[in-house]
């Protein structure tokens, strides 16, 4: 079962009510839980919230709308939070889109594109988010096989995507939406790939592989078998064929 988890910030002028609300994405609809100063969730009432016939990912945008792909409707519906009662409400229309089975999605810093993972058709989608939230379909790109996750770096200019049926990791420049490839993507990863990941910090990536914890290290390569990262500069364990050498 696919579940994604999203947290919103609920401030509140209460101190019995928690500052985030997290959200996951199930086959049974979106469950909501209210989430403690000290961590601890509790189940918000109304919840699950059914929408479509199978929710796969749901997302929520810099602007505090959410963003739920439905995997066998092939739809995106917006839908608008509550953040005193945790409760969701769909904004009609749904966005259909271009490809098949979307199951993970990712906002860029601005709020001003959705990426949209499709397992189904094995590409990736991006959408323009108009002002009041609605989706227009701006660019799309092919992956071999089916993606497991998608993030973009912390400027926004670059999309990494994992698709573990190929062990790689697809890089793509992203310009107003726009995918390009990047020279030598797909990345090869020769242990296996799970999913990708970027820490908040500056210029820090990391990259999720099955038994590897990755961070960027301060401007140098690891040795063999150790580090990999991804960002302005492209620093890959020295077995997987690529070198520090590359800057985007």
């Amino acid at each position: 079962m696919l579940a994604c988890f999203t947290l919103s910030g609920c401030s509140s002028g209460s101190s019995s009510n928690s500052s985030h609300l997290a959200y996951v994405a199930t086959s049974s609809g979106i469950f909501a839980y209210r989430i403690s100063d000290t961590g601890v969730p509790t189940t918000v009432f109304s919840a699950p919230f059914v929408l479509g016939r199978s929710p796969s990912s749901i997302v929520i945008a810099p602007s505090g709308l959410g963003y739920v792909a439905d995997s066998l409707d092939n739809t995106i519906s917006r839908v608008k939070i509550d953040t005193s009662s945790g409760a969701l409400s769909e904004v009609l229309p749904r966005t259909t889109i271009a490809g098949s089975t979307p199951s993970f999605m990712v906002t860029d810093s601005s709020g001003g594109f959705l990426y949209v993972a499709n397992q189904g058709s094995n590409d990736v989608e991006s959408y323009s988010v108009g002002s009041d939230g609605s989706l227009t379909f701006a660019s799309s790109a092919s992956v071999a096989s089916s993606p497991s996750g998608l993030v973009l770096s912390a400027s926004d200019n670059l999309l990494f995507v994992s698709v573990p049926n190929f062990s790689s990791i697809y890089a793509f420049t992203v310009s107003s939406g726009a995918l390009t490839p990047v020279a030598g993507s797909p990345f090869h990863v020769a242990n296996g790939v799970a999913s990708v990941a970027r820490r908040s910090a500056e210029r820090a990536c990391e990259i999720a592989i099955w038994q590897y914890n990755i961070e960027e290290p301060s401007g140098e390569c690891g040795g063999p078998n150790r580090e990999v990262s991804v960002c302005g500069e492209l620093c890959v364990n020295y077995d997987f064929d690529l070198r520090c050498e590359q800057h985007w």
